[in-house]
């Protein structure tokens, strides 16, 4: 069970404004049993994990990117520069 889901004992109060939220939270998330916040802790583990290795992989393209352009730059090999599949031209229809 998802933990934004109310069992049917709990009862749906909502604060109104910010006032009292943080508090009303955490006594929602004291009343969970052991079991749902030990799923709460290990879906939160997964989400670090994830963003973790997306910014790890965009960390990696953006060397590589930047590598890429440097050696270029200094005459190295030639970049080509995608438009896109909707660039792609038939032969011929080539400039």
């Amino acid at each position: 069970m998802a933990m934004t889901e109310p069992t049917q004992n709990q009862e749906r109060i909502w604060e109104r404004g910010w006032e009292g939220h943080e508090l009303a939270q955490l006594q929602r998330m004291a009343r969970l049993p052991l079991s749902q916040k030990l799923d709460w802790l290990e879906q939160a583990h997964d989400l670090v994990i994830n963003m973790q290795r997306n910014r790890a992989r965009g960390r990696a393209e953006a060397e590589a990117d930047s590598s890429a352009e440097s050696s270029c730059e200094a005459g190295h090999m030639p970049v080509e520069r995608s438009r896109g599949p909707s660039a792609r031209r038939p032969p011929s229809e080539a400039p």
